[in-house]
């Protein structure tokens, strides 16, 4: 049996912050010394001056994989410049092998892609997949598609488990409605297993939610379980972190909190 954590965080650039919250994120990141770490809204310009993966990545001693994509101008520190708002894994082991997810998009939205890593864990292989599903308020259908696409290709994958992390801009009761996550079966939600019901509390900060962000719970943020062979996941704990304010600066690492997962893996006889 093995022991892993996993945490599912959306950076999220806020121009005016940005170089304050990068120590912030720091400094809570390393008190919880996961072993892997999922990152949407990965901000970095086309020059690289600016990388908020790269930077976590360095700070914490991890490997990361990065898709650069949604490309647009974008204003930091006083100047627009090219940028990229990605995806990450960063991890305490280096991956095995990287694949990036082509999901439905529409224009209004943009890219929506998918990243997929593969690890080696104690002889074990396990999958893990990131994914920032549409944004859009009105996309229930799109975002259902989203995940359905990245499912059929992560079930291709031939590690012996997967988790599906991210920001699915929805509570999961959306997807639960279109019979793509069960209370048992193929996908299933990591905190739900734990807790015995599923979020109740929303994981973007009160403060920011009149962007329209907020839907149902407002639980955005999610960590799923999908066995794919032989190893079985046990889910030891389900917790929000991330979500303090720095006492110092004052400010929060994001707009959205972390979720934090710790698993047992076994081979199953």
């Amino acid at each position: 049996m093995h022991s892993i954590r996993i945490v599912t965080f959306n950076t999220w650039k806020c121009d005016g912050d940005y170089l304050k919250r990068i120590p912030v994120m720091v400094k809570q990141l390393v008190a919880l010394d996961a072993d892997f770490i999922a990152l949407q809204e990965c901000f970095h310009t086309e020059d690289e001056n600016y990388n908020t993966a790269l930077s976590l990545a360095s700070a914490l001693g991890m490997d990361c994989r990065l898709l650069s994509y949604r490309q647009k101008q974008r204003r930091i520190e006083a100047a627009v410049q090219d940028s990229y708002s990605g995806l990450a894994i960063l991890s305490k082991e280096p991956a095995q092998a990287e694949q990036h997810l082509s999901l439905p998009s529409v224009e209004e939205d943009g890219e929506r892609d998918g990243l997929l890593c593969t690890f080696s864990v104690n002889d074990m292989e396990i999958a893990l997949a990131n994914l920032h599903l549409s944004h859009l308020r009105t996309a229930d259908e799109l975002r259902v598609n989203q995940l359905k696409i990245a499912l059929e290709l992560i079930k291709k994958n031939p590690a012996q488990c997967a988790f599906v992390c991210g920001d699915f801009n929805s509570s999961l009761a959306l997807f639960k409605s279109a019979n793509l996550i069960v209370p048992r079966g193929e996908l299933v939600d990591a905190w739900q297993l734990f807790h015995g019901k599923p979020q109740s509390e929303p994981t973007v900060h009160v403060q920011h939610r009149d962007r329209g962000k907020e839907w149902e719970s407002g639980a955005l943020d999610h960590i799923l379980l999908l066995p794919n062979g032989n190893v079985v996941p046990k889910v030891i704990a389900a917790t929000r972190v991330l979500q303090n304010k720095d006492s110092e600066l004052d400010i929060y690492p994001s707009d959205h909190v972390g979720i934090c997962v710790d698993l047992s893996l076994e081979i199953k006889p």
